[in-house]
């Protein structure tokens, strides 16, 4: 693989998920599965708990005023974030954060597929960050110890 191709990614498998089963089978080796499939290789692997300080640096939108949903929401995920551990994967190969995010949404659709914009911050249970948040996600998620 040229490495002009390759790209990183971060893939995160959220509490929720990380107890997910399907078929008797957790959610974090199928999604390994279908990174693997993808022609994608996980490189690094942290299971972690996070604390507040560090969801609200992972999600920096915690800090803004809500005046669509409301602020309940953001109660709601540090609850959740802060309620177990989290998977974070560090992928790389051809085109890693598109392929990332499309395992990601064939994951949603499956298994949640009565999602909503407002809840789908909390139900999603992957999270791939953007591009430019890849270094400050590898940050909060694999320097802080």
């Amino acid at each position: 693989m040229n490495s002009a191709e390759t790209e990183r990614t971060i893939v995160v498998i959220k509490p929720g998920g990380v107890r997910e089963t399907v078929g008797g089978v957790l959610l974090p080796r199928i999604v390994t599965g279908l990174l693997s499939s993808a022609g994608l290789e996980v490189t690094q692997r942290e299971t972690i708990v996070l604390d507040e300080p560090r969801v609200r640096r992972l999600y920096p939108i915690l800090e803004v005023p809500d005046l669509v949903y409301g602020e309940g929401w953001k109660v709601r995920l540090i609850t959740h974030m802060t309620g177990g551990q989290c998977e974070a994967l560090v992928v790389e190969g051809v085109q890693a954060q598109r392929r990332a995010v499309l395992i990601k949404r064939l994951i949603r659709q499956a298994l949640r597929p009565d999602d909503t914009p407002e809840h789908r911050v909390i139900n999603n249970l992957i999270h791939v960050p953007d591009p430019e948040e890849f270094c400050l996600v590898y940050d909060v998620l694999f320097n802080q110890r």
